[in-house]
């Protein structure tokens, strides 16, 4: 099974986002066997639920992040991780020089998807803000699913 884990700082907002954005995917198309998605925070704070923005921003696409919890990233997940996908280029750089051997497959999103930017933290923002990042997640999401499969 490919194991797709997203990261980003506290894993409460922008990679739980995306977390969910892929496994609906997976979901849809009934490969829930070939893959798997998870996200882990560089900084996180274990035990934290996702923010409320986020848990709304998802259920307006008709996600749930209810029972998310933050979980800090590690080498143990890292290594077990097929692909490392990461919401800054700051994020990937930190992974590969704590665990250098995994810098064959860990990429910033943007760069997997052969996209521009990178995801803006919207921790405290409005929900606008959060409707805007879960939007740039899914365009990005949409590339990547596209080369998975």
């Amino acid at each position: 099974m490919e194991k797709i884990l997203f990261v980003c700082t506290g894993n409460t907002c922008r990679s739980p986002i995306a977390e969910v954005l892929l496994q609906a995917k997976i979901e849809a198309e009934a490969m829930t066997t070939v893959f798997s998605a998870g996200s882990a925070g560089l900084a996180a704070v274990p035990g934290q639920p996702a923010s409320l923005n986020s848990c709304r921003a998802v259920a307006e696409l008709g996600l749930s992040l209810q029972g998310h919890t933050s979980t800090m990233l590690s080498r143990e997940l890292l290594l077990r991780a097929t692909l490392v996908l990461t919401m800054t280029d700051a994020h990937r750089l930190a992974i590969v020089k704590a665990v250098p051997e995994t810098a064959d497959r860990v990429f910033s999103l943007s760069q997997y998807a052969g996209m521009p930017g990178e995801i803006a933290d919207p921790y405290g923002g409005d929900l606008e803000r959060y409707r805007q990042c879960c939007s740039e997640l899914q365009q990005k999401i949409d590339a990547v699913w596209i080369k998975l499969r």
